[in-house]
């Protein structure tokens, strides 16, 4: 397994939120939008499941309350399919990856106040992302910062069935039992030349001795 795909899967439920999170920071940089843009791809039916198609920052752009589900189909059999909830700023994603061996993987995700939460069914510890001014302009540049190409393979168009939602805000808390464990102290360069910081610990999180080791491989782990 390439480690790009490798990466994709452990880090689906940590960009997935970024995107739209960058998404939103632009989409309210640009409002209101001209009267002549082009909407988003929507056929909905008041009160009954809308079909949308885009992404997942023409999804925020809607402005509703929603509950949308979706399948991504990524290379070598992986499938991902999932929930998004939107409401307002605050965001929550559930989804299933299952791989080419059929195991699956749950992973979910929270994005509320600038900060994203994210955590998996294969361990009992989260990550937290703080998203900084900067990182969130040069995304709308067009010049991520600290954000892989992985992101931008999820910035892809996909199909979403959508429902009009009450928002359950018990949705947006936090779960019981699970460590969260800053992400900025994770990454943080330790000083030496071509530092990738540490990298090198996010490779415990592979599933198999096989990709742990292409991981370590890869950021040049001793």
């Amino acid at each position: 397994m390439k480690i790009v795909k490798i990466l994709l899967i452990v880090f689906l439920a940590i960009l997935l939120p970024a995107g739209a999170y960058f998404g939103y920071k632009t989409l309210k940089k640009t409002e209101p939008a001209e009267n002549g843009a082009n909407p988003p791809a929507v056929t909905e039916k008041q009160n009954e499941e809308s079909l949308f198609s885009g992404k997942i920052t023409d999804l925020l752009s809607l402005g509703k309350s929603l509950k949308c589900t979706y399948t991504m189909n990524e290379q070598e059999g992986t499938i991902g399919t999932g929930n998004i909830y939107v409401s307002g700023t605050k965001m929550r994603g559930d989804s299933t990856i299952t791989m080419e061996n059929n195991t699956s993987i749950d992973s979910h995700f929270i994005s509320a106040d600038n900060v994203m939460y994210t955590w998996t069914s294969a361990s009992p510890q989260g990550y937290k992302i703080a998203l900084d001014q900067e990182a969130i302009d040069n995304a709308a540049a067009g010049t991520p910062s600290g954000i892989t190409e992985e992101a931008k393979a999820l910035q892809e168009k996909l199909d979403y069935k959508c429902l009009p939602w009450i928002p359950d805000q018990s949705l947006f808390e936090l779960p019981a039992g699970v460590e969260f464990v800053d992400m900025s102290e994770i990454t943080k360069p330790t000083g030496g030349d071509g530092d990738t910081g540490n990298m090198c610990a996010i490779c415990g999180m592979m599933q198999t001795e096989e990709e742990k080791t292409e991981c370590l491989s890869n950021f040049n782990c001793e």
